[in-house]
């Protein structure tokens, strides 16, 4: 029967177990992934070391969502507990809940973790353990309440679903992306340290260019698509603001040039929060290099009225997209993704909350950390959506 260390870093450590009753003492403190049911009676076992995280299959869930009961017992004693889909991993197997689980139930514990279900446990863990300064709490530590975090952006069907439906924005911008590199100077072999990569579109063009590419990105979903989208290219799992230096472990490389598509800086959670990025991604610019990257103003979110719907139909997935306006400053997104797995349909929802921000701020923030940056309406000749404004700026060689 399996028990092994399989991850650690300075967020913790992550041990996968056949069966939760093989736990023990020795294991306090560290997050399990275990083959078991999450049964009441696996809950029972799970509380009897102090578990920092415990990882169930959810066994088709059953009467009375007897296969998930664990994650309220857990929840009850402030432990952060999940289940996986018992059709994405099998029952009593570690390894396979590790190597290909997909979670699809939290307790609020995981939750305020940043897990969500839709995403890949292997990718949330790995990237969770190896986070400096944040890491599940030991149940033996005094508890400080934490605010909840926002529910997990692009889980695996929104992400697949972007990645094979919506690949038009970057057969967009690449032309004037590359052109605006070159026009910098740069040349083949220079880094470029692509800011919210998504699936890996835009890596995938620039490392065609020539240019050696660094994506990072907070979907978990997102940077396993990119890794097989892009194999010549690095990509990580990572959260802006970091609160590092650039080149530290959990920070942000330094490039040569930083671009950034689709607005990603927008999905943080403050205003606070993007000035706190854009001057984390214009440090990471070096001397003589260029930073790209698009931000949506309050002007973008005119376009939509309140309450619209779009929504795209093909043969194995339909998206539904509604959009209001909930507070000044936001322009929030409501998402069902309809995707067809073998014979059989799969739902998933996601709540998007975009922070708008304003262009000359932005501008100001990233010339008061070296970089000589103005606004424009595009990357290059493509046209983009009224509101959606591009910054392009330089830092001076040495």
């Amino acid at each position: 029967m399996l028990k092994t260390q399989i991850a650690s870093g300075a967020g913790g450590r992550v041990i996968l177990v056949d069966s939760i009753t093989k736990v023990t003492l020795e294991d306090a403190g560290a997050i399990v992934v275990c083959g078991s049911h999450g049964g009441a009676s696996a809950a029972e076992f799970a509380l009897a070391v102090p578990l920092a995280a415990v990882f169930f299959n959810d066994a088709g869930v059953g009467k009375d969502d007897a296969g998930i009961v664990a994650l309220d017992l857990l929840q009850a004693k402030g432990v952060a507990a999940g289940a996986l889909a018992h059709a994405s991993a099998r029952i009593g197997d570690a390894q396979d809940m590790w190597d290909h689980g997909v979670i699809s139930y939290v307790n609020a514990g995981a939750r305020a973790l940043g897990l969500a279900p839709g995403t890949l446990l292997r990718a949330v863990l790995t990237d969770l353990v190896s986070r400096p300064g944040e890491r599940a709490r030991d149940p033996r530590e005094p508890h400080h309440e934490r605010p909840a975090a926002c529910d997990a952006y692009y889980g695996t069907d929104l992400a697949w679903v972007h990645h094979s439906g919506y690949s038009h924005h970057v057969r967009n911008v690449h032309p004037g992306i590359v052109a605006l590199l070159h026009e910098a100077g740069l040349r083949a072999g220079a880094r470029v340290l692509d800011v919210g990569c998504g699936s890996g579109l835009l890596a995938r063009e620039l490392i065609a260019a020539g240019f050696r590419v660094h994506g990072v990105d907070a979907s978990p979903a997102m940077i396993e698509l990119a890794r097989a989208c892009a194999p010549g290219g690095t990509f990580d799992v990572l959260r802006l603001p970091t609160g590092l230096a650039t080149d530290v472990p959990g920070g942000l490389p330094g490039a040569d040039a930083v671009v950034s598509t689709g607005h990603a800086l927008n999905y943080l959670d403050t205003r606070d929060a993007i000035a706190q990025a854009l001057a984390e991604v214009a440090r990471a610019v070096r001397p003589g290099g260029v930073i790209a990257l698009d931000l949506m103003t309050e002007a973008f979110c005119e376009l939509r009225a309140p309450d619209e719907l779009h929504a795209k139909v093909e043969d194995d997935w339909t998206i539904v997209t509604r959009f209001s306006r909930p507070a000044p400053f936001r322009f929030d997104r409501r998402i069902s993704v309809f995707r067809r797995i073998g014979d059989r349909w799969r739902c998933s929802d996601e709540h998007h909350r975009n922070v708008t921000f304003d262009a000359d701020d932005a501008a100001r923030i990233l010339r008061d950390c070296g970089i000589d940056a103005g606004c424009r309406t595009a990357f290059g000749a493509e046209a983009l959506p009224r509101g959606l404004v591009v910054l392009v700026g330089t830092r001076e060689p040495r």
